[in-house]
């Protein structure tokens, strides 16, 4: 991650399919090229044949795929069938792996490339419908930070200012596999970030409707139990210095 202090937080609403890409690429970049994995001048490890190598292959592939997802012109990509970082290859090339009953023949493979095209397209729906459900959010009445996760899959970082950061639950990458909808379960979490403690407030479901979205409703429903909590607590503080100085 840049950790660069003095990086702009996103407001909700000037989030954006290219906005989601430059914080998803400041998290997960690659370092090295995936073709640098198999020569032997490359510093990585001295055999060509360790586990280790095979280990980097895999997490540089997955990183690959997730900014192959989140790139702004995914549709025109999958759409022309190529890229010169080989996004879609490697993109199906991790889909077909992960069904253990594929078979290499030429009908299954050209199956499996229709099924991969209509993952894409249901993906960019699901994008599209979670950032126009995010633009629409009500800013945070209390100023420590929330994360907010999708499906179990994309985590965003919020504090009372707008978006801080988006990571992507990497335990369960294989939910990129199961296939989207406009429709989408959240999680809202309470976040300690001195500690890593996390707590979920509330969670439900987001359809990209904005306001009348499940999304809204609730971020809603947490600014209304922060706004009473500190109306109470004012009054209490109010009434015991009246008490005080009577």
């Amino acid at each position: 991650m840049n950790n660069n202090t003095n990086k702009k937080i996103l407001t909700y609403k000037e989030f954006s399919r290219e906005n989601l890409f430059n914080l998803i690429l400041d998290e997960y970049a690659p370092n090295i090229q995936v073709q640098d994995i198999d020569n032997p001048k490359k510093d990585i490890t001295k055999d060509i044949f360790s586990p280790l190598r095979s280990e980097i292959r895999y997490e540089l592939e997955k990183r690959t795929f997730i900014l192959f997802l989140f790139n702004p012109v995914l549709e025109s990509i999958y759409a022309l069938r190529k890229s010169s970082l080989f996004d879609y290859i490697t993109g199906l090339h991790l889909y077909i792996s992960s069904n253990p009953n594929f078979n290499y023949t030429f009908g299954l493979f050209k199956e499996k490339i229709t099924s991969f095209d209509k993952l894409i397209g249901n993906w960019s729906l699901f994008l599209d419908s979670v950032i126009a459900d995010i633009i629409t959010l009500p800013v945070i009445a209390w100023k420590q930070t929330l994360y907010l996760e999708i499906e179990d899959l994309i985590r965003f970082y919020l504090n009372e200012k707008g978006i801080i950061r988006i990571t992507i639950n990497m335990a369960n990458f294989n939910n990129f596999f199961k296939g989207m909808s406009s429709s989408y379960n959240f999680g809202i979490f309470l976040y300690n970030k001195d500690n890593g403690n996390e707590q979920l407030l509330i969670s439900g479901q987001g359809n990209g409707e904005g306001k009348e979205s499940g999304l809204y409703k609730e971020f809603t429903r947490i600014n209304e139990l922060v706004t009473n909590i500190k109306e109470e607590q004012n009054y209490y503080i109010k009434n015991t210095h009246e008490h005080e100085f009577a």
